[in-house]
């Protein structure tokens, strides 16, 4: 099952065991390293951000995400893998996107999570505002993804000429 970040962020978590909310996501955690989902954070209290580890997550609906269990929510710095990830200081939505070449295709405005897989699936890049109007938004399978750090996700090159080709002038022919 494919999930976008934008259906997941947002969503009140529902602890079936207690019959309590977990608050509400307003992160999902993934590996930069390799890609993998390893879970969410959640405003459980005011100001106080709790993890929920992807392995204790039993399933997403229209707005909600389960889990079991009060116990599978945890502080973020007691998760050692979230922890790490998070010192990283990645992100996915509103990050820049580069070609290993260095060329700028624009801004990640939305992903998707393969939850079968517990993996990132694609990301959605927009162009940069003023040609926006000249082209559509790239769709990029996190196959192609070579690297995601703090200040940018750099692609496969072969999307700067899948953005050169839609920006191309569309010329037609000239009748003699």
């Amino acid at each position: 099952m494919i999930k976008f970040f934008s259906e997941i962020l947002g969503s009140e978590v529902l602890i079936k065991q207690e019959r309590l909310r977990g608050g509400k996501i307003t992160s999902i955690i993934i590996n930069p390293d390799d890609g993998t989902f390893l879970g969410i954070l959640t405003d459980s209290y005011p100001g106080k951000k709790t993890a929920i580890p992807a392995s204790e997550i039993t399933g997403f609906g229209d707005g909600i995400a389960l889990v079991n269990s009060i116990d599978s929510l945890g502080e973020p710095d007691d998760i050692i893998r979230i922890k790490t990830a998070l010192g990283k200081k990645t992100k996915i939505i509103g990050q820049k996107v580069f070609t290993e070449s260095g060329q700028k295709l624009g801004k990640c405005i939305n992903a998707t999570l393969n939850l079968r897989y517990q993996k990132l699936d694609k990301i959605y890049v927009t162009p940069k505002a003023y040609i926006s109007f000249l082209a559509t938004d790239l769709i990029i399978s996190a196959k192609n993804i070579i690297e995601i750090k703090a200040d940018r996700i750099i692609v496969s090159d072969e999307f700067a000429k899948v953005r050169a080709a839609q920006l191309a002038p569309k010329v037609s022919p000239v009748a003699e």
